[in-house]
């Protein structure tokens, strides 16, 4: 094992921890605030989840079928990166599905603490994503690296942040 991937790999156990810590600072101020989905945001919730579900076994089934067969063009992704997209690219989909049709969040949850801690999200991968594309770590010989990663995430997490706030202004103008 390089010193890249001791250092990768304690950088996924550092932000499980930080992800720990912070839920549990939200779960002590909420404490006595239940918050709970009715029954039409958990049936738009298993859409949300059959959806994001599908799309990765989409994705896998076409893994499978590229590797198979011999079509004489290689994926210019290294495999660990290929893999954070295809998790990412679901998860992504289950949340944007999700907070369109108002089953992201329960119904007492005001959304601040969601915006703060996707802003947060947003900002601690979109800044390594950034340093890895001006030192041309991104890309090396013409294939994604796994410095990709990052970015794919700040991108992630984009995306839930527009979602959300598209969302939050239409709710605006509907009242």
């Amino acid at each position: 094992m390089n010193d890249y991937t001791l250092g990768y790999i304690c950088g996924i156990l550092a932000v499980l921890l930080i992800a720990v810590v912070i839920r549990l600072i939200f779960r002590k101020k909420k404490m006595d605030c239940k918050e709970g989905f009715d029954e039409r945001q958990l049936f738009e919730r298993g859409n949300a989840y059959k959806l994001g579900f599908t799309t990765f076994m989409i994705e896998f089934a076409i893994y499978i079928l590229y590797t198979l067969g011999d079509f004489g063009y290689e994926i210019p992704v290294e495999p660990a990166a290929l893999a954070s997209i295809a998790l990412f690219i679901p998860v992504t989909i289950f949340c944007v599905y999700a907070v369109r049709h108002d089953a992201f969040m329960g119904y007492n949850a005001t959304g601040k603490s969601f915006y703060w801690l996707y802003i947060l999200a947003f900002v601690l991968n979109i800044i390594p994503g950034i340093m890895s594309i001006c030192d041309g770590s991104i890309i090396e010989n013409g294939v994604l690296t796994l410095h990709s990663t990052n970015l794919i995430v700040a991108i992630m997490f984009g995306g839930i942040l527009l979602a959300l706030y598209v969302k939050n202004k239409e709710d605006k103008e509907e009242e």
